[in-house]
């Protein structure tokens, strides 16, 4: 999914994200990220995360973003749905063709500060997200959805799951998001280059990608 670098949600959802069907649309990145937080958040200290639906369209146009999970915040909220406004993606390939597709997109606004680096995916130990982990069933009756999940981890690296704040509306995958950090994944946040405790909310997609085609074999 080759999205900016600047997008808020990058350091999690780009490496967390299970075969997203829709990519951006190089160069023309989405309204999204550190350069877009509302001043008035920034002020207030307010942070949080969001998920929009949207279709985009097999002309690669996204249309009705609607949000599913608010932030809490309605400046955050109206800058999660800014963001996709007027934008385009790569539109999605189905059959070899250019497809129209509905989709749920996760947004993390976090403030950052040059000594500050927030909770990050380990690469050498990632998380258990993607084709490898997709439930059996979850694949054979086609579910797809966004799930967030909120973690604390210490600074000695331990890891403990919370809870969802965010339901994919499905069991077997909300299960998998829970189980997706319990061999680890992830690296503590740092103040100053040492390792803090922190807690986070981090999100999960799960999408079917080439494996809707065996499940429609099944």
């Amino acid at each position: 999914m080759p999205i900016r670098s600047n997008l808020a949600f990058l350091a999690y959802a780009a490496v967390i994200c299970s075969w997203i069907l829709v990519a951006m649309a190089d160069p023309k990145p989405l309204s999204l990220g550190q350069d877009y937080y509302p001043p008035e958040s920034r002020r207030r200290h307010e942070e949080g995360v969001c998920v929009v639906k949207i279709t985009v369209t097999a002309q690669g146009d996204i249309e009705d973003p609607t949000l599913t999970l608010s932030t809490g915040y309605p400046a955050l909220d109206e800058a999660c749905l800014a963001g996709f406004r007027g934008q385009h993606m790569k539109p999605a390939i189905r059959d070899g063709k250019p497809a129209t597709i509905t989709a749920e997109m996760p947004v993390v606004w976090k403030l950052s500060s040059p000594n500050e680096l927030p909770i990050r995916i380990d690469t050498t130990n990632p998380p258990r997200i993607g084709r490898k982990y997709y439930p059996p069933e979850s694949v054979r009756l086609q579910e797809e959805g966004v799930c967030v999940v909120k973690v604390k981890v210490t600074a000695r690296g331990d890891i403990q799951t919370l809870g969802l704040t965010h339901s994919t509306g499905f069991a077997t995958l909300d299960n998998s998001c829970l189980d997706a950090f319990i061999a680890g994944g992830l690296l503590p946040a740092t103040t100053n280059g040492k390792a803090v405790d922190s807690t986070t909310e981090l999100p999960i997609a799960w999408r079917l990608g080439d494996l809707r085609n065996s499940a429609d074999k099944q």
